[in-house]
Formats: structure tokens, C-alpha cells, sequence
């Protein structure tokens, strides 16, 4: 159980009991409105799906933030770079 939790959370200091947090990075990507459907899923199931599955938080900007000129959303990803990593793998997979 505590390796799954150094794992996710944090990493030892040199074997001691002490636990460092993991540097948590954004990571921003847009997506065309027509394509956030496909990341978000039915009630928002497949969003967070991909969130818990890869241990970052994911929101995306309203719909109301488009203009016609813009029609990006924008999709950003916090949390360790290796868990931002899948994420966007995931993240980009979905949308193709």
C-alpha cells in the first residue's frame, strides 16, 4: 500500500519516512469544439475515466468562452509530468 502511494504521490528522501510531493505541471491542449463530445463522453463519464485512470485533474473551458473567430477549447491537464504524459496520450488518442 505505501508503495502505491509513493507512486502517486510523492517519492522517499534517501529511505527515510519522509515523503516529497511530486512537481505538478499544467499542460494545455485545444481541441475544436466539435471533438470535446468525444473527450468528455456521456455525463462526463469518459473525462473522468481518463482522470482517475491517469491521476491528473482535466478540466475544459466553457462553451461560452468561443467566439467565431475561435472555435478551441482549451483542455488542461494537471499533475506529474509522467501522469500529464498519459493523460495527453489518452487525451489525443479520443480525439483523432
Amino acid at each position: 500500500m505505501q508503495e502505491e502511494l509513493i507512486a502517486t504521490t510523492g517519492y522517499y528522501e534517501n529511505g527515510l519516512d519522509k515523503i516529497h510531493p511530486l512537481p505538478t505541471v499544467p499542460l494545455k491542449i485545444l481541441a475544436h469544439d466539435d471533438l470535446v463530445g468525444r473527450l468528455i463522453g456521456r455525463g462526463g463519464y469518459s473525462l473522468k475515466k481518463i482522470a482517475a485512470e491517469t491521476g491528473t485533474r482535466i478540466n475544459i473551458s466553457k462553451q461560452a468562452e468561443l467566439t467565431p473567430w475561435n472555435m478551441e477549447r482549451t483542455v488542461t491537464i494537471a499533475g506529474s509530468i509522467e501522469f500529464c504524459s498519459r493523460a495527453e496520450r489518452e487525451i489525443s488518442r479520443r480525439l483523432r
